[in-house]
């Protein structure tokens, strides 16, 4: 029987889209399906490895999605939203791509991550000693996010108090990064990226020092050196604080409901903490924190059997990639000792994940020192996904002490 074209909002999708990726991967790589975003007809699909890969690396599809998509008139209420938009790094592609992500290579670097190491496990075991005392909490709002945010505190130089103050903001702004019905969804976008502009805009133009080594410091650095405009530091900043606060919660709050879904593995994981790294590499592939990644088509190109047209757009699949039987054997299983693979979660080519160092390092630290703690609570109650389609998303997962 012929599938229907694939609909990225179908309500299955929140409730279970591995076993929507799945039927569509067993009939074909690539298939036509229903618009990602308003203004498009329609979209190319990739649900195999290949042709998710392919999508991410080859310069034949292009990053600008949001310029076909975005209206080039430029609502007036949109348009501060949008020219922060332009100078987010992931959507852009060379030459400006390089201008806004060399000049931070050096600092989102594995090197440099690991200098944070001392610092990160410090907040890891304050978060956890503070929860190992209490008979349940909610893995979300008591461990994934203030985690995160403290984690992105100490990254970049915004203290957490502020980050609390600015989350409505930041939420707000990672809901406009998901996938989209209508262009009402946006609704007062434009006026919170404006306003959210306008403070970090003066937390960079306070000159560095005080705090340390962070992002701040740096992007401060960056705009007295001229290498960096103003708006370019602030629009990255915001990038990073949206971004990055989300896929470090996924990140957790996924890690936690697979491994207490398979306790024959929590149980290896607390005998070897030495695999906590192999641990985060099984989470990012068969729980990723964001699902979809869109390009739009260059020229003429056959991917997966399917002709695409110059100007079409093309979605990689990152989570139904990272199950590609091709890829890992028995995809569907949750094995932390797994060899590592060429999984996507982090994205490939010159649009890679600036911040992954930094999540891999303190998702392994979480792990290592929390298999103890998991290895006694439960699931207390049925988990809540957020109404989300590009990440893969949990509002509430609570736990409590096993009797």
């Amino acid at each position: 029987m012929e599938l229907p074209r694939f609909d990225p909002f179908h309500p299955q999708m929140r409730r279970d889209p591995f076993a929507v990726y799945r039927r569509y991967a067993e009939t074909a790589p690539v298939h036509w399906g229903k618009p990602s975003n308003p203004g498009l007809t329609g979209a190319w699909y990739a649900f195999d490895h290949d042709s998710a890969r392919r999508i991410l690396k080859d310069r034949v599809f292009g990053r600008e999605v949001h310029r076909k998509v975005a209206n080039r008139a430029r609502p007036p209420h949109l348009r501060p939203l949008l020219e922060h938009v332009d100078r987010w790094v992931m959507f852009r592609d060379p030459p400006y791509h390089g201008h806004l992500r060399a000049p931070l290579a050096g600092f989102f670097s594995s090197q440099n991550a690991a200098a944070y190491a001392p610092a990160r496990e410090a907040l890891v075991h304050a978060h956890l000693e503070r929860l190992g005392r209490r008979e349940s909490f909610d893995v979300v709002t008591d461990l994934a996010v203030p985690l995160a945010r403290a984690s992105l505190a100490m990254l970049s130089g915004i203290r957490e108090a502020e980050l609390n103050a600015l989350a409505s903001w930041t939420t707000h702004m990672a809901k406009v990064l998901d996938l989209k019905r209508d262009r009402a969804s946006y609704g007062v976008s434009g006026a919170i990226a404006e306003d959210l502009g306008h403070r970090l805009r003066r937390r960079l133009a306070a000159p560095a020092g005080g705090e340390g080594p962070c992002l701040r410091a740096r992007l401060v650095e960056l705009v007295h050196a001229g290498e960096l405009s103003l708006e370019e530091a602030v629009s990255t900043l915001m990038l990073v604080l949206v971004t990055g606060q989300e896929t470090t919660r996924n990140v957790i709050a996924n890690g936690v409901f697979a491994l207490l879904q398979n306790p024959g593995e929590l149980a290896l994981l607390r005998e070897r903490p030495a695999l906590a790294e192999s641990c985060v590499e099984e989470i990012l592939r068969f729980a990723p924190p964001v699902h979809l990644a869109g390009r739009i088509a260059r020229d003429e190109v056959t991917l997966g059997g399917a002709r695409i047209l110059p100007g079409d757009p093309v979605v990689a699949c990152l989570a139904s990639a990272n199950r590609d039987p091709r890829l890992a054997s028995a995809p569907e299983a949750f094995v932390i000792s797994r060899p590592r693979s060429r999984h996507v979660a982090f994205g490939s080519g010159i649009h890679l994940c600036l911040g992954l160092w930094f999540a891999r390092g303190l998702a392994a630290d979480l792990f290592r020192a929390l298999a103890p703690l998991l290895a006694d609570l439960r699931v207390a109650g049925p988990p809540l996904w957020r109404p989300l389609i590009l990440f893969r998303s949990l509002a509430s997962l609570p736990v409590e002490r096993r009797a």
